[in-house]
């Protein structure tokens, strides 16, 4: 890493980047009183943005300073699963999930999901993928990262073309949940982000991500109705190129947003306002009228997912004690 990819400036579009990523994943899981499935559609990149951030900043050149990175990056990641678990596990709507399958807490254990904490699946995937990450490094076998690539098409067409039955093992299975999650997002998205550190792109490739954008709002708001197949074909083709177009467009205006409060967010806030945005949410769903929560009930919660978050920085850094980060 260069001193100048050190330098906080440096890197300030990818803190903006990671704010818009923090707001999308609030619209996904907030409430919407018209076009869900062509919203939830475009917020998400968010996650795979998430992802990229990540592949990015965790490669090195040396083998002996990537799994150094690696393990760190575990240590950090496993007191955080722990807490967020414990919190969410217990909510009043769905109390202590006692007395449910085996299948149910097998699935808990490895993919992170029970009643309360849907969107905790990206804690326990990143920790499977920097396990693994760490294993092919160990066995000299990083240059198969770029093959992982071709699970986020083969995902899609399964997804859009054989499994379309939501009852299917491929949807409600342990081992679908593992693959759709960390082997089929995760692996390849962080992969992805390692790979854009180490094979630069060019302009001519921005500008063609770029085009990716408007073909891929056109696929998920106007043809997936009349032309299913074809959207379910093209689909993962362009949701890769949306997010390229996102993640190295920011790469190039590095310095965007230096010192402003977006890059704030997400240099400071924006894991806690992942991490708690469902808690907020649940409080506010309880608190306001239905109406009133329908329409407003998005910047309620991000707003004040940001000010929790804002909230315990500040009480890590009086204590001296950095875990939710």
């Amino acid at each position: 890493m260069t001193s100048s990819a050190r330098s906080p400036r440096s890197i300030a579009s990818l803190y903006c980047l990671k704010a818009l990523a923090a707001l999308l994943v609030v619209v996904i899981h907030g409430p919407l009183p018209v076009y869900r499935a062509e919203v939830n559609s475009l917020a998400s990149v968010a996650v795979p943005l998430f992802f990229m951030i990540t592949g990015y900043f965790l490669y090195d050149e040396d083998d002996g300073r990537f799994m150094e990175r690696l393990r760190a990056s575990v240590g950090k990641l496993l007191p955080i699963m722990l807490i967020t678990q414990a919190v969410y596990s217990v909510l009043p709507h769905g109390g202590f999930p006692q007395g449910r399958s085996l299948d149910f807490y097998i699935k808990w254990l490895l993919t992170g999901i029970n009643h309360n904490n849907v969107h905790l699946w990206y804690l326990h995937s990143l920790l499977w993928v920097l396990l693994l990450l760490w294993l092919l490094c160990r066995l000299g076998w990083r240059r198969l990262l770029p093959y992982t690539l071709l699970f986020i098409p083969l995902h899609y067409w399964l997804a859009g073309l054989v499994y379309t039955d939501s009852s299917s093992p491929y949807w409600q299975s342990i081992a679908g949940y593992l693959w759709r999650y960390t082997f089929a997002t995760a692996l390849p998205f962080v992969s992805l982000g390692y790979l854009l550190r180490l094979y630069p792109l060019g302009q001519g490739w921005r500008w063609c991500f770029l085009m990716a954008i408007p073909c891929y709002l056109l696929s998920v708001c106007c043809l997936r109705v009349d032309y299913p197949t074809l959207v379910a074909i093209a689909k993962p083709l362009l949701f890769v190129g949306f997010t390229l177009a996102l993640f190295t467009w920011s790469l190039h205006y590095r310095s965007l947003g230096a010192g402003g409060p977006i890059a704030y967010i997400g240099q400071h806030l924006s894991a806690n306002v992942y991490y708690w945005h469902i808690l907020v949410q649940y409080a506010l769903s309880k608190t306001l009228n239905y109406a009133h929560y329908l329409n407003w009930g998005i910047i309620y919660t991000f707003v004040l997912s940001c000010l929790l978050a804002w909230g315990l920085q500040r009480m890590q850094r009086a204590i001296r004690v950095q875990i939710l980060r």
